[in-house]
């Protein structure tokens, strides 16, 4: 589903000679490695200038959005970039090799079964996406850069829970769940088949509807300029959330933009009844704390007392204001129209449309598998390779990688000190870098033989 989706994501327009897919149409995004006023691809000139074009402006091409999935043993430096040994052996200065998160910026960005993502690497990962910049402040390297992805992670409450807040600033959550129709399954197999044989004549059935696509997601980023969501829109999206138990602001910070890219996407300037509903599906219920019970009749307050007489003077006035208010509420009516006439969730956070629960009862799965912790020891001997550190006295497991990475950029200078010419590569006690580990806490499990024994 996640590759279908990058499928029909339009080409993008990059700088040549950019490594975080530079936007032309946006200067101020540019990674420190380039400057659209100089043409530099490195700070200081050393690999060369950008190329331009015979009018003068820095040149641009035409690529496929990216598709970069991150695996579960990713290391800190491949995600977010650092030392490239080579060029730094050959340059003798510090030279940046960007990663995955510079591959992925205005493409797709692809984690399978993000629960059982390593925690460091999800901060990580969170912190860059949160902010939309990837800075990288290590080894020597200052250097900075756009990562606005597009986001697309699965996981199996099966195989362990993900974290509150990382399931929180996921905009839209789905289930795979759903119960589906006889005929559906049928259509899935027999589709699924025909791909696996011959995938090519599928691709040609689906062209034209591929096609479409593209041109409609290319069209709606330029509609969403103007579309717009009203006031009144916006109190229904967060009496929702308030309704649903909802903490926070995101739900419905993200419900509104949700609203807002189906309106595009449709082509309107507005946002209509539907839009709110399917922004309420797809952002605020997943975040909700509902029950399972049907909603109960709520006790309908008695109407007001009739107001008190008053005399001709005031009543005339009154009447004007009345003439005004009339107008002014055909106005609001047309307002109005555009706001569902009942809510999702009722007074005490049960669903009012029944046909939801399913997706009340998968939230509610969820929270409740959201507590449990991963134990998990850190050490220098045993476990899994994370990250590198700065040793605390004598070096257990050596991260050769790392140690390399801080040798590299006084590799030629310390060449020109070794008169003997005896060895190529020069490591010093200060390049050392010990591996940091990670292993799962094993349980113990202690059992009382007396109730055997009685037994």
């Amino acid at each position: 589903m996640a590759r279908g989706l990058h499928a029909i994501l339009p080409p993008i327009d990059v700088v040549v000679g950019s490594i975080a897919n530079a936007d032309p149409s946006c200067p101020d995004e540019g990674d420190s490695l380039f400057s659209f006023s100089t043409g530099f691809l490195w700070e200081d000139g050393l690999a060369g200038r950008g190329e331009y074009e015979s009018d003068g402006s820095i040149k641009t091409q035409v690529v496929r959005s990216p598709f970069v999935q991150i695996p579960l043993g990713v290391t800190e430096d491949r995600l977010i970039g650092s030392v490239d040994v080579e060029e730094s052996v050959k340059t003798g200065t510090t030279v940046f090799q960007p990663g995955l998160l510079a591959e992925a910026h205005r493409g797709v960005l692809y984690v399978d079964e993000i629960n059982l993502l390593d925690e460091g690497i999800s901060n990580l990962l969170l912190n860059v996406l949160t902010e939309g910049l990837n800075i990288v402040e290590r080894e020597g390297i200052s250097f900075k850069h756009p990562c606005k992805p597009l986001l697309i992670a699965t996981y199996n409450p099966e195989e362990g829970a993900v974290r509150e807040h990382l399931l929180d600033r996921i905009a839209i959550n789905l289930s795979a769940d759903l119960p589906m129709s006889f005929e559906d399954r049928v259509a899935a197999v027999d589709i699924a088949t025909q791909f696996q044989e011959y995938s090519n004549d599928v691709f040609k059935m689906v062209e034209e509807e591929t096609e479409y696509a593209k041109t409609q997601i290319i069209l709606a980023r330029e509609y969403l300029k103007d579309v717009s969501i009203s006031r009144e829109q916006i109190k229904y999206l967060v009496m929702e959330a308030v309704r649903g138990g909802c903490q926070g602001h995101r739900a419905e910070l993200y419900a509104a933009r949700v609203a807002k890219c189906l309106a595009a996407l449709e082509g309107r300037e507005k946002v209509n009844v539907d839009d709110l509903k399917k922004a309420v599906e797809l952002v605020i219920l997943p975040r909700s704390i509902v029950s399972d019970n049907p909603p109960e009749q709520q006790n309908q307050q008695p109407p007001p007392p009739p107001p008190p007489p008053q005399n001709q003077e005031s009543a005339d006035e009154e009447q004007n204001e009345e003439d005004k208010e009339d107008e002014s509420d055909e106005e609001n009516e047309q307002q109005q129209e555009q706001i569902p006439e009942e809510f999702i969730f009722d007074a005490e956070g049960g669903l009012v449309d029944e046909k939801l629960l399913f997706f009340a009862q998968q939230a509610q799965r969820r929270k409740g598998r959201a507590g449990r912790a991963k134990n998990v020891i850190f050490s220098e001997d045993r476990g899994r390779y994370i990250k590198p550190m700065l040793p605390k006295g004598p070096i257990k497991r050596l991260a050769v990688d790392a140690t390399l990475r801080a040798a590299a950029p006084y590799q030629k200078l310390r060449r020109e000190r070794d008169t003997q010419k005896s060895r190529k590569v020069f490591v010093e006690k200060t390049d050392m870098r010990a591996k940091r580990m990670a292993r799962k806490a094993g349980a113990l499990v202690a059992m009382s033989y007396s109730y055997y024994l009685h037994i």
